[in-house]
């Protein structure tokens, strides 16, 4: 298509599945400057920066989310394969049997006999909550339950605020006027609720409010370190600037964020998996310790 004649922008926008609005963007702002080389270098350096956020996320949860897998994968094996086979021996010898043992057998002889139904329920539940969350109803609610979420909310905050600021840095930079650049970094701050506040900001700019003052009227999301920092880039002329120190430090604190979830979610998580099978083999051993009292 470029030897054809179109712009390397237009020939991008063919192909919107692999090409983001915020990347055609930058590569349009580049050509009409004639800095291309420049404004690819500035693309991909905030690419790296937006994945490392999405890969120190996914690195701190994929520890817990294999220690809760394996833990469960032990519970079933015990309450559909060993369990039935212990309870069997413990019937035979006609032996009084504590409540804990009497409902975990109960659990166990459900899920042995309807396991296929507990899938089935399963699925059709993370199916019918996966058609939720993406219909426009179930997204706006998702979206700000993420952002009401204890520890989780703050998180989202500053990963959004982050991914916001660098982006549209790069995108005034590179010469993109600001409204342009500010419906850009709508498409990628990734929630509804976010988008819907940055498209107001956008209309009461072109009403003729400053950046600044239009943030400030949305400090429930956007802090005031925000604000004052972009009031401070407008007034000496270095917006772009200052977008990138508030990209760079919400970066920062949403890692050390990050990093605090991973150190507190590690040992909840070993207490209350403890705690589960601390049951199970407390509901195992009681009758054996009964049967032992009986025989002396």
């Amino acid at each position: 298509r470029v030897s054809q004649g179109t712009t390397f922008a237009e020939a991008l926008g063919r192909y919107p599945k692999l090409f983001s609005p915020l990347y055609i963007s930058m590569v349009e702002a580049g050509e009409l400057s004639g800095a291309l080389e420049k404004a690819l270098d500035q693309l991909a350096e905030m690419l790296e920066k937006d994945q490392a956020l999405r890969a120190k996320l996914q690195g701190a949860l994929t520890y817990p989310c294999i220690m809760v897998a394996v833990i469960m994968l032990s519970v079933s094996i015990l309450m559909t394969v060993v369990l039935p086979k212990f309870a069997a021996i413990l019937t035979d010898m006609g032996a009084a049997l504590p409540l804990p043992t009497r409902v975990l057998m109960g659990l166990s002889q459900f899920c042995a006999s309807w396991w296929w139904l507990i899938l089935i329920v399963l699925a059709a539940t993370v199916f019918a909550l996966w058609k939720y969350v993406n219909s426009a109803t179930g997204r706006v609610r998702f979206d700000a339950l993420k952002l009401r979420l204890p520890i989780f909310g703050r998180l989202t905050q500053e990963i959004t605020l982050a991914r916001f600021a660098l982006t549209l840095g790069s995108l005034l930079r590179n010469g993109v006027p600001i409204l342009s650049a500010m419906d850009a970094a709508r498409n990628i701050v990734g929630n509804v609720i976010v988008a819907n506040l940055v498209g107001g900001i956008c209309s009461e700019m072109r009403e003729g409010v400053s950046f600044s003052e239009a943030l400030k009227a949305r400090q429930a999301f956007f802090p005031p370190l925000v604000s004052g920092m972009v009031g401070t880039g407008e007034q000496a002329g270095n917006l772009p600037d200052m977008l990138a120190k508030v990209g760079d430090y919400y970066a920062k604190e949403a890692d050390a964020r990050i990093r605090f979830m991973t150190t507190l979610i590690e040992p909840a998580i070993i207490l209350v998996m403890g705690c589960v099978i601390g049951f199970v083999i407390m509901a195992i051993l009681l009758p054996i310790f009964n049967i032992q009292s009986m025989i002396k």
